[in-house]
């Protein structure tokens, strides 16, 4: 019998200050769908980024990857965080 989990409670888990537990398998799966989402590389991405994978050996080696870039801003961890706490209003 195959059981939907339950969709994933935003307010349950968001901003509550919880910790993934020693054991992850003891997280509700609905947690692991809601991350394993949000690491999903987009269809589009693979679909212009990556050779198919149905491409016979001699493409898939000689396929060239995009490029990296550099333009990525870089900023150091300790301007990232602070310890005033969070505001309600956005502000």
């Amino acid at each position: 019998m195959n059981v939907e989990p339950l969709p994933f409670d935003r307010e349950a888990w968001i901003g509550k200050g919880k910790n993934v537990p020693d054991n992850p398998l003891g997280l509700d799966q609905s947690v692991i769908d809601y991350c394993e989402t949000l690491l999903k590389i987009p269809p589009a991405i693979i679909q212009h980024s990556f050779p198919s994978n149905k491409a016979c050996v001699k493409v898939f080696t000689t396929h060239t990857l995009p490029k990296p870039t550099s333009s990525l801003a870089i900023i150091q961890p300790a301007h990232c965080f602070h310890p005033q706490e969070p505001n309600d209003d956005g502000l």
